[in-house]
């Protein structure tokens, strides 16, 4: 019989948080960008809807992957090495109708104007998400939440109890 060698590992915990504080994070996030970027408000309302899409993933789309006539965000490459599709809500197709659409090679998510540390028309960093989200959190004095337990891991979990 073949031995299998023991692998030890830990696995990592982030906080969750219900989804009623969840939809006021994502308000305060929408106070805080809708004037500056309706895009930003977007990209966190997508990662608490769209939880088979992975922040970095988001990050990394391009105008040419959100298909608006097949009503689709379109992966080529994910995590799981392999494409990915999540068909987006009618609201969400059309909320995307309203923003500015940029050449098919752009990011979707790219700075607009040149600022402190931002260059326009560069994609966003996971830092320059999760500092909007720090901040709506402390305007808010949730404590202990990251972004990402705070929009997929938090909905997840949510979508999988029954009540």
């Amino acid at each position: 019989m073949l031995e299998f060698p023991r692998v030890e590992f830990e696995l990592g915990w982030r906080n969750i948080i219900d989804i009623e504080t969840q939809k006021a994070i994502l308000a305060e996030i929408k106070r805080l960008t809708w004037d500056i970027d309706r895009k930003i408000w977007w990209t966190f309302h997508c990662l608490t809807t769209y939880i088979s899409i992975r922040p970095g993933e988001l990050l990394s789309l391009k105008e040419r992957q959100i298909d608006l006539k097949l009503k689709a965000i379109i992966i080529p490459s994910s995590k799981e090495k392999k494409p990915k599709i999540a068909y987006l809500l009618e609201e969400d197709v059309e909320c995307l109708e309203t923003l500015p659409r940029g050449l098919p090679d752009l990011p979707f998510s790219r700075h607009k104007k040149p600022g402190r540390g931002r260059v326009t028309g560069k994609r966003w960093s996971k830092n320059y998400l999760s500092k909007i989200w720090r901040k709506a959190c402390i305007n808010l004095g949730v404590e202990g939440i990251d972004m990402y337990g705070g929009t997929r891991h938090s909905t997840a979990t949510k979508v999988g109890h029954c009540n």
